[in-house]
C-alpha cells in the first residue's frame, strides 16, 4: 500500500496585494537550514495548490500547509529557512504553486512501514510481531538508512546487545509489585505495534508525518503502558536530514506506572550499525561545553550529544536532542560501539499522558566536513528556540 499526501491540507492565500505576508523573526538565533513552523488561523486560508511559495525579493521558499493535530481551528505552514541571521527579520508573501520536486512518500510492507524521498529511503518503521519469533519482533523499532546505497546504517536485531535496535524507546515499567524490563524485552514482556493513527497524515514536498501506536505488555498479558509515537521527517537538504519525535506514554490502567532503569538501560536511545561495534567501537562524541561527568560514560548538564561513526566506509554524525520540556534530571549515556541516548525517571499517572520531544539530525559527513560542538549547539538552540512567525499586515 503507498499513500501520498494523504490528509494533506493544502491551501493559499489570496494574491490580493495588500494582503497579510508572513513575518519570521530569527531572534538570537541564526536560521540555517532551520525547520520553521508558522500558525495560522484556519478561517485565513482557502482550499489551493498541495504546495506554497515564501517568496521575500529575491529569496524563494517552497513550504507545505498541513493541519495541526492538536488543534481543529490552526493550520500550519512549514518550510525550510536558510540564512537568516540572528536578531533579523524577513517578511515573505504567498503564492500557491505546482511543485514538480521529490516529496515524501510512504510505503506498507509485510511488517514494516518504510518512508522515502523521491528515490531516497529515509526511514524502516519495524513493527512485525510473531510469537514464534519473539526474539526477533519482541520490540518495535526504526531503523535508519545512509545516504550511499549502503543500506541500513543503524543496528536490527542480533549482534552485541541484541535489544539494541535503531531508534528505540524502553524503561523498566513498574505498577506496585509487577514488573517488566521493555528496555531488553526479556522474560516475556513486549513491545507491540497496534495501529497507525491516520488523521494528520502527511506527506508532502518538504513535510512527513507519520503516526502509530503501541503497546507494552507484561508476561501475563497486561498492558502496562500505551504508546504512541510521532515522526516529523523534515525535506533533507544538503547532506542533512532532521526527524522530530513525539514520544507520549500513558498508563495503560487506572494505577501510576513508574518508569525505570538506569542511563545504559533505559531512555530514547539510537543504536548504530552492528558494523561500528565490529571495527573495534569506533563510534566518537561530542558534547557541550556545559557537560559534566563522564564516568561510566554518563553525563550530565548536557542537553545534547553528537554520535560520529562509519558504515561501510560512509562517515555520519547524529545529533541526538532531548527538549528541556521532557522529564528531569535528565543524563546521557554513550558507548563507543556505537550507542547514545539520553534518560530520566518519571512517573505515569492515570489519565495524565507524558510526551516527551526529541529532536534527530543525521548529517553526511562527505557534506558536513566542519562540524563542531559550537554548531552543534547552534542547531540544539534552532530547536528548542524556535523562529517567531506571525501574520503581518502587507501593502
Amino acid at each position: 500500500m503507498m499513500i501520498s499526501a494523504a490528509l494533506l491540507v493544502s491551501c493559499f492565500l489570496t494574491q490580493d496585494p495588500v494582503a497579510p505576508v508572513l513575518e519570521v523573526s530569527a531572534g538570537s538565533v541564526a536560521r540555517e537550514a532551520s525547520p520553521t513552523r508558522a500558525r495560522i488561523p484556519r478561517q485565513s486560508w482557502k482550499p489551493g495548490p498541495g504546495q506554497l511559495l515564501l517568496v521575500a525579493g529575491d529569496i524563494e521558499r517552497t513550504a507545505q500547509v498541513v493541519a495541526v493535530p492538536t488543534s481543529k481551528d490552526e493550520l500550519e505552514i512549514v518550510w525550510i529557512e536558510d540564512a537568516l541571521p540572528a536578531e533579523s527579520t524577513r517578511q515573505y508573501r504567498l503564492r500557491g504553486i505546482e511543485s514538480h520536486q521529490p516529496t515524501f512518500e510512504i510505503q506498507d510492507g509485510d511488517g514494516f512501514r518504510a518512508l522515502m524521498y523521491g528515490e531516497q529511503p529515509i526511514y524502516r518503521h519495524e513493527i512485525r510481531f510473531d510469537e514464534d519469533d519473539l526474539e526477533t519482533t519482541k520490540k518495535v523499532y526504526t531503523q535508519l538508512f545512509g545516504w550511499h546505497d549502503e543500506g541500513f546504517i543503524t543496528k536490527g536485531a542480533g549482534g552485541l546487545h541484541p535489544h539494541h535496535r535503531g531508534v528505540f524507546a524502553g524503561w523498566t515499567a513498574k505498577i506496585g509489585d509487577q514488573t517488566a524490563n521493555f528496555w531488553v524485552c526479556n522474560n516475556g514482556a513486549t513491545i507491540r505495534h497496534r495501529e497507525f493513527l491516520m488523521d494528520f497524515q502527511v506527506a508532502g514536498e518538504v513535510l512527513a508525518r507519520d503516526t502509530s501506536r503501541s503497546d507494552w505488555i507484561h508476561a501475563d498479558g497486561t498492558t502496562m503502558v500505551r504508546e504512541t509515537r510521532r515522526y516529523e521527517t523534515w525535506q533533507p537538504t544538503s547532506g542533512l536530514l532532521t526527524l522530530d519525535v513525539w514520544l507520549t506514554l500513558e498508563a495503560g490502567s487506572d494505577q501510576p506506572v513508574t518508569l525505570t532503569g538506569d542511563p545504559h538501560h533505559g531512555g530514547f536511545q539510537v543504536r548504530a550499525s552492528q558494523d561500528v561495534a565490529a571495527d573495534g567501537g569506533s563510534a566518537k562524541f561530542v558534547r557541550p561545553e556545559s557537560a559534566s561527568g563522564g564516568g561510566n560514560d554518563i553525563w550530565q548538564d548536557c542537553p545534547w550529544i553528537a554520535m560520529d561513526f562509519t558504515v561501510r566506509g560512509h562517515r555520519y554524525t547524529l545529533l541526538h536532542i532531548d527538549h528541556p520540556s521532557n522529564p528531569r534530571p535528565m543524563v546521557y549515556s554513550t558507548r563507543p560501539y556505537g550507542r547514545t541516548g539520553s534518560f530520566a525517571e518519571a512517573t505515569l499517572e492515570p489519565g495524565q499522558p507524558l510526551v516527551m520531544r526529541y529532536r534527530l539530525i543525521l548529517f553526511v559527513r562527505s557534506q558536513h566536513e566542519s562540524l563542531d560542538a559550537t554548531e552543534l549547539h547552534r542547531r540544539y538552540q534552532d530547536f528548542v528556540q524556535p523562529a517567531n512567525c506571525r501574520l503581518a499586515q502587507g501593502g
